[in-house]
């Protein structure tokens, strides 16, 4: 361990990135989550989906418009955004959900919180940036979708959503399973359901299915997939929902650290 304001003599960037990972890559339960879910659920999509024609109303720049698509191609998108969501926030809880005497040790030792935290969140950043690359690529492979580039960032975009909401579990909640089980259930309700094309172009409370956390990042990848449409209005949304989530998270960090409010200041 270093000295106490060693960690102000340098950068601890770099550092504190590496450490952060090596946290995550010891959880290998997690990480085989992460790479067998994701095949294993499009997979079994691809075998048991039909090739019937399903016609949608899909909501594009707040329009409406009908599409006519296969229930193979409708199935593999939607479930490889519910995937996407449900992963995140579980590696959100992964880096998140930490014991407070650790973190008050690394700032008795002159790391500042701020830095303690961006490593936290330039891992989590790193991985859904390649989850959201694979899962667009594996998709594109199954199912060619119309933009691959605005597929990629409506993934991300569902990720990086459902990771603050993990993040935000991960910091209020200090049972672990009970944080897994809140971020679960909110994934298999509203990304793994209620965000159905399916079901929301027949649902009769659109409204309230609109501020669901993964609605706007949902119809990002819903119009680039599907309509080759860059959903402006939803990526600035989804952006926002994220943002909220996040500072929600770290006001709530803050609260729970007061005892140590001389080390924000």
């Amino acid at each position: 361990m270093p000295p106490n304001g060693a960690w102000s003599s340098r950068s601890p960037g770099p550092l504190l990135f590496v450490l952060s990972l090596r946290e995550l890559l010891r959880h290998r339960f997690g990480l085989l989550l992460l790479l067998v879910i994701p095949p294993a659920f499009l997979g079994v999509v691809e075998m048991t989906s039909g090739n019937s024609v399903v016609p949608l109303d899909l909501l594009l720049e707040g329009t409406v418009r009908p599409v006519l698509l296969s229930q193979r191609t409708l199935s593999l998108v939607f479930v490889a955004a519910a995937v996407c969501g449900f992963l995140a926030s579980y590696t959100a809880l992964l880096l998140f959900h930490r014991n407070f005497d650790y973190f008050e040790q690394c700032l008795a030792m002159g790391l500042a919180p701020v830095s303690f935290l961006a490593s936290r969140f330039a891992v989590f950043a790193t991985v859904i940036t390649a989850m959201a690359a694979l899962t667009t690529v594996a998709l594109h492979l199954m199912c060619p979708v119309m933009d691959l580039c605005g597929t990629f960032v409506g993934f991300f975009l569902v990720a990086a959503v459902y990771g603050a909401y993990g993040g935000l579990l991960g910091v209020a909640v200090r049972d672990f399973m009970v944080a897994l089980l809140g971020a679960a259930l909110l994934a298999n309700l509203d990304a793994g359901w209620l965000q159905n094309p399916v079901f929301f172009s027949t649902a009769r409370n659109h409204e309230f299915l609109r501020w669901l956390p993964a609605f706007h990042p949902s119809q990002v990848v819903f119009s680039a997939a599907f309509a080759d449409i860059t959903n402006v209005r939803s990526i600035f949304h989804s952006m926002l929902y994220a943002a909220v989530l996040l500072a929600a998270a770290l006001l709530l960090l803050r609260l729970r650290t007061r005892s140590l409010r001389r080390w924000w200041e």
